[in-house]
C-alpha cells in the first residue's frame, strides 16, 4: 500500500475490507463515522479559497501601543 490513506478516504477502505471479509457490523459501524459530505464532489468547489492578500494582517496605526505593552495593560486589567 503506497498511498496515504486519510480521514474518510481510511475508513471507506476498512469498510470495504470489512464487507469483502462479510463482517457487516464492523461495517455498520464504521460506516457512521463517514461523513455524507465524502461523496459530494461539489461540496470541495463550494468552498472559497482566500485570494492572496486578502486575509492579510493589516500594521497597527501609531496610536496602538506595542504587543508586550498590550499584554502588560490586559493583565492589569485582569488582576483587578
Amino acid at each position: 500500500m503506497g498511498m496515504l490513506l486519510t480521514g474518510n478516504n481510511k475508513t471507506l477502505w476498512q469498510v470495504r475490507l470489512c464487507l469483502d471479509r462479510k463482517d457487516y457490523m464492523r461495517a455498520q459501524i464504521l460506516s457512521r463515522k463517514i461523513s455524507p459530505r465524502a461523496f459530494n464532489p461539489e461540496a470541495d468547489k463550494d468552498k472559497k479559497k482566500p485570494k492572496e492578500g486578502e486575509n492579510m494582517v493589516e500594521a497597527p496605526g501609531p496610536d496602538v501601543p506595542s504587543l508586550p505593552e498590550l499584554k502588560r495593560i490586559y493583565y492589569e486589567l485582569l488582576i483587578r
